[in-house]
């Protein structure tokens, strides 16, 4: 008991009772809140720092702008509402004024598109792939027919097996379901022409010319090389030892060729592997042996002592008999076995304690000081059965132990290890927390006070009903959307149903208006200052038709992406500026068919059964070479040891192969190098070790 004022380094772990005054406390992080603290928003000041509150410590019912979120409340928007996700915006059907709706037409019989209540009318123009309905109303409508001048067509032309000649040239701009733009039942005859292509495909056994360097996937057969030498190979090939014959010509293998841990005869050095010596051991150096320990049997060694207390000179690790006599400059150690040494006692006189002083229950009185300059083994200097009583004293020590219970007057500021239980903590307030406590939202209650957080305590990530914001993420609204702002809706895209979108097109020629991606049907009548597409479906119309009669055409014949069928040849003589006198767009499809031409160019990836004899410039990429083996080197290929591996394989290099240099584990060699062992030797010869010298 007592006050322990002076107290230092007490731990908090240790405070059994009372509570610790608020005053005494300050700085509180989230480190010194329990994980599940709960504290409620009762106890919390209002939230208005900017961010405080993330996203993911709000509900799930939060509005945030740049989630993917459905809503099931009704949004009524007194602003407008501006998409620009490519997305654009998707709702069963647009109510744009009372009976006014534009929605999604399910029914095939009426184009399963989208479906519009009332008359529409169309300020600039309407295009359409196909109109149908009445269109006894039109205006301006051509008077259609066709002696093959100049026009563009509007159905296909189906040559009924009559030839098409003395084309100046011809380009296919289109292609069909196959993603081709001619088919042809035979071959191309272009001798002087010149073919280029994105891809070939078929054999290629009759080219020649072929640059080796353009080989871009598959290998050289093997029977395609032959008198490969060092010069065709790598100056790093890494040709693995697996690929090798074993080598066994005297001396193929230098010295410099091996790695450092191969024992040579004249080298000086370092040996880290146990060697064990069947044979005997001879050292005709005048140095001898030099080891830091020589082990003579089982537990028997000598060594050198380091230590300066045990003479720092020799170590025998047994005992020692010697035949005649030892003589040293001075003996350390237990002489009791000695004869003839005189016995000495010890009456407690007045000298130096030589062993341990044991007062066998007897008191020591009256004793002017005691100072204790030693410890036992368990680092104490003095041990009591009981206590001390010094009422006017003092007690200082470097540390203490034991209970504190009686101790008072403690001071909070030397609380140097541990936590205060929270038994020992209460009224706590802001003012004894960090300004940066960091209290984590799993140490928080749920926030359920209205008003505690501000809305500029939430990211700017949280939808709110008044500002401005732009929304990123993608929203499922499954009620109604109301927007009563005059800007009503702004968006790049409405999509009615799949496949049934409204945009905007940006497109000249289509009109630069709206583009319907559907079939449209319309309840009233439709309207525009003028219409465009095929007029084929409407009614009421004049009929026209063109039955391609036997002409010689006039001008260019442009079929305006329409295709050419049933045609039985093509002969085109002409050619345009650029030399040509076909163009495809895509590639020609005849399985059964032969082209022949003065030059091929493009790629040649899908051509099979190339000659590698017709190989006449360039050369194969290492890349397209593999499978080389001894039968495809020339017999004199010189491979040189930079273009080979390192060699690694047990056995691979036989011993006849390596320079009489190398030392060899079970051959009688004589080394004449310098050996520094560093690891143990072990003699097992009955000849055991012969030396003149043993350091």
């Amino acid at each position: 008991s007592g006050s322990g004022e002076l107290l230092t380094g007490l731990n908090a772990d240790n405070l059994a009772s009372g509570t610790v005054p608020v005053a005494r406390l300050s700085g509180i992080t989230s480190a010194e809140i329990a994980p599940s603290a709960g504290i409620l928003d009762t106890q919390l000041a209002e939230i208005k720092m900017a961010g405080k509150v993330k996203d993911t410590a709000l509900s799930s019912n939060v509005n945030f702008l740049n989630a993917d979120q459905t809503v099931t409340g009704i949004k009524t928007f007194t602003s407008s509402v501006t998409v620009t996700g490519a997305g654009g915006l998707a709702a069963a059907q647009l109510q744009l004024a009372a009976n006014a709706v534009v929605a999604a037409e399910a029914a095939p019989e009426l184009g399963g598109g989208v479906r519009v209540s009332t008359n529409v009318y169309i300020v600039g123009f309407s295009s359409a792939a196909k109109y149908y309905g009445d269109g006894s109303e039109l205006t301006n409508l051509p008077v259609r027919g066709d002696d093959l001048g100049s026009h563009i067509a509007s159905r296909d032309l189906d040559m009924s097996g009559f030839q098409v000649l003395n084309v100046s040239s011809l380009t296919v701009i289109g292609k069909d379901a196959s993603g081709y733009s001619l088919w042809l039942s035979s071959g191309i005859n272009m001798a002087g022409g010149r073919v280029e292509a994105g891809l070939y495909a078929g054999s290629g056994e009759l080219l020649t010319g072929l640059n080796a360097a353009n080989l871009a996937s598959g290998t050289v057969p093997l029977a395609r090389l032959t008198g490969i030498t060092s010069a065709e190979l790598s100056a790093g090939a890494g040709i693995l030892d697996t690929q090798l014959a074993t080598i066994a010509a005297a001396g193929k293998v230098q010295d410099t060729a091996l790695s450092a841990n191969v024992s040579l005869l004249d080298a000086n050095q370092t040996l880290t592997g146990i060697k064990t010596f069947v044979s005997s051991v001879t050292i005709t150096a005048a140095d001898g042996l030099e080891a830091a320990r020589v082990r003579l049997a089982d537990n028997v060694a000598v060594s050198a002592e380091a230590s300066p207390e045990l003479g720092a000179g020799v170590r025998v690790s047994s005992n020692v008999y010697i035949v005649g006599f030892a003589s040293a400059t001075r003996f350390y150690g237990d002489g009791s076995g000695l004869s003839n040494m005189d016995r000495f006692a010890d009456n407690l006189g007045n000298h130096i304690a030589t062993t341990t002083l044991n007062m066998a229950g007897f008191p020591i009185m009256n004793v002017s000081s005691l100072s204790v300059t030693g410890r036992d083994e368990n680092g104490y200097s003095l041990w009591l059965s009981s206590g001390i009583n010094m009422a006017g004293g003092r007690v200082e020590a470097g540390l203490y132990a034991g209970s504190g219970a009686l101790l008072s007057d403690l001071n909070a500021g030397n609380l140097a290890s541990g936590t205060v239980p929270v038994a020992r903590l209460s009224g706590i307030t802001s003012s004894q927390l960090s300004s940066e406590a960091g209290i984590l939202d799993t140490q928080l209650a749920t926030i359920a006070m209205a008003g505690k957080v501000r809305d500029t305590a939430l990211s700017s990530n949280v939808s709110l009903l008044g500002a401005d914001q732009v929304a990123a993420g993608i929203k499922t609204f499954t009620s109604s959307v109301t927007i009563t702002a005059a800007g009503g809706l702004d968006a790049a895209r409405l999509r009615l149903a799949d496949h049934v979108v409204v945009t905007g097109d940006a497109l000249p020629e289509s009109g630069g208006g709206v583009r319907i991606s559907s079939n449209v049907y319309i309840v009233g009548f439709a309207s525009a200052t003028k219409y465009y597409g095929d007029g084929s479906g409407l009614t009421n119309m004049e009929a026209f038709g063109d039955n391609l009669g036997n002409h010689i055409a006039t001008t260019t014949l442009n079929m305006a992406n329409f295709p050419i069928v049933k045609v039985a040849t093509i002969a085109v003589t002409g050619q345009d500026e650029d030399g040509y006198s076909l163009w495809l767009s895509s590639g020609i499809n005849m399985a059964g068919g032969r082209v022949e031409a003065g030059l091929y160019s493009g790629s040649g990836e899908l051509l099979t059964g190339l000659n590698a004899d017709s190989l006449a410039s360039g050369t194969v990429p290492v890349a397209r070479l593999s499978g080389i083996t001894s039968t495809e080197l020339s017999a004199e290929a010189g491979i040189l040891d930079s273009q080979l591996a390192t060699i690694a394989m047990a056995g691979k290099v036989a011993d006849t192969a390596l320079s009489a240099n190398v030392s060899l584990l079970d051959a009688d060699q004589t080394v004449s190098g310098v050996k520094t062992f560093s690891s143990s030797v072990t003699v097992t010869s009955a000849d055991g070790l012969n030396a003149p010298r043993v350091r």
